[in-house]
């Protein structure tokens, strides 16, 4: 059975890269595909590439959307859900992360609602944050 999210999953994740690209500066879309799950969560893989059609098609609705989590969730319910995630290789807090091909480290937020919202009502400068989070 598909694991269904509610639209407050998408919401926060959203919210969460709004901050991001207030606090540092990089565009809203970027921030999306490099600090949400929502590439991986639409069955993308994990490429993370900005020019894959779907994720392309996904960005230029959620800059039209006027409620940009209900069209995520919307996109979200249409993709298919047989999505393997890698193997964890450490856990430590709400984090973790996993091996990828070769070398390469996914080392995504698994995100806990409380945690993730503390990160949001941080008043941390700019740098604090980006030194945080190897921008």
């Amino acid at each position: 059975m598909a694991l269904t999210y509610a639209k407050a999953f998408f919401d926060l994740q959203l919210e969460f890269a709004q901050t991001v690209a207030a606090r540092s500066g990089v565009p809203y879309a970027r921030a999306v595909l490099e600090y949400t799950n929502l590439y991986v969560r639409f069955g993308l893989g994990r490429d993370f590439d900005p020019a894959h059609p779907t994720w392309q098609a996904y960005v230029d609705g959620l800059s039209r959307a006027e409620d940009p989590g209900d069209w995520t969730a919307r996109l979200y319910a249409t993709r298919p859900q047989a999505i393997a995630p890698p193997a964890l290789v450490a856990t430590f807090g709400c984090f973790s992360y996993g091996r990828l091909r070769g070398q390469f480290v996914d080392r995504r937020g698994a995100l806990r609602e409380n945690a993730a919202r503390e990160l949001l009502a941080l008043e941390a400068p700019a740098e604090e944050f980006s030194a945080f989070y190897g921008m």
